[in-house]
């Protein structure tokens, strides 16, 4: 019966492969006239117009799709260009799904060095921008990493040594630091990180002159145009400056035939000026400037009813060990709000007339870390505003340029020059950088108008590092190993953006009816709600704290409730309220 049953087999396969051969199946013919269509449609076509022609055929005919490295290629490109696009797309052509594309990324090998898979996907991406689009800032920084060595198997190596790879190879040393390289587009909100290198405590100046000119070079080789460096006041950052004899009045150097600018993050100079505040006492033209006043305005602030400077609290005056590294400390401290409060004080005679000096001091710095933070190209408020060749920021920056030069530290006995202090010549360098790279992009030859400042701090990079540290639950001090497999998730899920979860498709339908709205656009008007006159034991103690305010602090009182209801009746001008209206233009009873 075997023997039997293999004979019938044999047979019928036999059948099978005579009937194929007397007469071209409907495959066959199809694939002829596949086989037509390409030859003939090869000489209309351009070489990728005609590849993918080729694929669609291709596509068309099979019931499992393979997608080869240059069609994945293709596809990328054309999501980079428009995702909403490109998923429309899909629906008309044969496409890789965002699935595939981010499979085929996420086996990207991201290792110390500038890999070259995240350079070719992010030569895809360069190659669709405007010209002015590829004008970028390189920002690097450096996280801390617990020691570790790991056996990696797909390389046969220990990971978790000192590694530069093409610089000057990996050491014995275990690395416990991670310098991250990202460029970031000066006129376009994107950015990307595209190499990180390992080093045992921070880079010596040697070996972190040679990588920067290394990710300079390869920047340049994507097209982009590299415009300026920016970094914190490391000191092996300022010794290579150095070393490319950069000055606050020469504040660039040359690569490759062209200037590169470079300039500290505002935000890490802003904080060096509250820590050398605590330490030293500051002379300017208009007298002396110390923390003292600082501390007796935070004082005297907490006595009213109504505070003029709401968010200072003891940590700002303070100041513990960890708190000198927090930026945001910084900046509300050295704020609009206190320098007003110290100036209503003198004004008020509560302060003596030399107190001005350090409210002027802490306007000038606020007003400063101002225009290196401009966000907004619709804002009108001072120095928040786009900044121009013919803006009020040019005037003010070159009087700061000054005014810093004249500053100088120290005591009464002994005073030096402040430009001495690291922090006062990195705001020089910054700001006379600032003026070069204004001069240099807001042209006519260009098309540029204006400049938003915020995209000249290391904000990018540091965000980047708090992501990484979020990856798997909270790692505060990754190890190498974990370091690059996080670095290597972002990686891949920043080229690929704008994907939703895959529980939820995001779909490009229209509405079949087109309903419009007959009514005519108006004002939001609120319903009457009766008022209620019996008072809350909140409003109480509220209305008690201004009538048990002091004679003296009764101006301060009244100014903060004219700021409160400024505030309030800007929240309220969008809404149509009779009741409101008529309250607010009522007398006090």
């Amino acid at each position: 019966m075997v023997k039997l049953k293999k004979k019938v087999d044999s047979q019928r396969k036999r059948i099978k492969r005579l009937r194929s051969s007397l007469s071209p199946t409907a495959a066959c013919k199809q694939k002829e006239e596949l086989a037509t269509i390409k030859f003939l449609s090869a000489k209309y076509l351009r070489t990728d117009a005609y590849d993918f022609f080729c694929t669609q055929l291709d596509m068309s005919v099979k019931k499992r799709k393979r997608w080869n490295a240059q069609n994945k290629s293709q596809a990328l490109s054309i999501y980079h260009a428009s995702p909403k696009a490109y998923l429309l797309l899909q629906k008309i052509f044969h496409l890789p799904s965002v699935t595939t594309m981010r499979r085929t990324m996420a086996k990207l090998e991201i290792y110390p060095g500038f890999p070259s898979s995240i350079l070719d996907a992010f030569k895809i991406k360069v190659a669709q921008m405007e010209p002015k689009d590829r004008l970028c800032v390189l920002v690097f920084d450096e996280m801390s990493l617990k020691c570790s060595l790991s056996y990696n198997v797909e390389r046969d190596y220990v990971e978790g040594l000192e590694d530069f790879r093409m610089i000057c190879g990996r050491t014995e040393k275990p690395a416990n630091h991670a310098t991250v390289f990202m460029a970031r587009g000066l006129i376009s909100k994107w950015k990307q990180p595209f190499g990180y290198f390992l080093s045992h405590s921070t880079i010596k100046p040697t070996i972190l002159h040679c990588v920067l000119m290394a990710a300079i070079e390869k920047l340049k080789s994507l097209d982009l145009t590299v415009k300026a460096v920016i970094c914190d006041q490391g000191s092996n950052n300022c010794s290579v400056f150095k070393t490319l004899v950069v000055t606050s009045d020469k504040p660039y150097f040359i690569h490759s035939d062209s200037e590169i600018l470079v300039l500290f993050d505002p935000r890490h100079l802003l904080k060096n000026i509250r820590n050398n505040l605590l330490k030293h006492s500051f002379f300017t033209t208009d007298g002396v400037v110390s923390w003292k006043v600082i501390r007796d305005f935070y004082a005297k602030d907490q006595t009213f009813p109504l505070t003029m400077a709401p968010k200072l609290t003891k940590k700002h005056i303070e100041v513990p060990v960890f708190s000198k590294l927090r930026v945001n400390l910084a900046a509300q401290v050295l704020s609009h709000s206190v320098a007003t409060g110290i100036a209503f004080l003198c004004q008020a005679g509560i302060f003596p007339a030399s107190y001005m000096a350090t409210s002027n001091l802490v306007q000038r710095f606020d007003s400063l870390f101002n225009i290196f933070n401009v966000t907004d190209g619709r804002s009108k408020a001072p120095f928040k505003h786009p900044i121009t060749k013919s803006s009020s920021h040019i005037t003010f920056l070159l009087e700061s340029r000054e005014w810093l030069r004249t500053l100088q530290y120290g005591s009464e006995d002994v005073k030096k020059n402040a430009e001495g202090l690291p922090c006062i010549r990195g705001w020089l360098q910054t700001i006379q950088a600032l003026l070069m790279l204004i001069d240099s992009i807001i042209s006519n030859e260009d098309g540029m108008k204006y400049l938003l400042s915020n995209r000249l701090n290391q904000d990018c990079v540091e965000n980047l590092f708090a992501v990484i540290r979020s990856k798997g639950g909270h790692w505060n001090n990754p190890d190498p190993q974990e370091f690059r497999f996080a670095l290597r998730q972002v990686m891949v899920d920043k080229v690929l953006s704008s994907i939703r979860d895959t529980n939820c498709k995001e779909d490009l339908d229209t509405f079949l009816l087109n309903f419009t709205l007959s009514a005519s656009s108006q004002p939001h008007t609120l319903q009457h709600i009766p008022l209620i006159h019996q008072q809350s034991e909140e409003q109480a103690q509220v209305i008690n704290l201004v009538k048990s305010a002091k004679a003296e602090d009764i101006v301060q009182v009244e100014n903060v409730v004219a700021y409160i209801g400024g505030y309030i009746c800007k929240k309220l001008i969008p809404v149509v309220c009779e009741q409101c209206g008529t309250l607010l233009q009522a007398d006090s009873n």
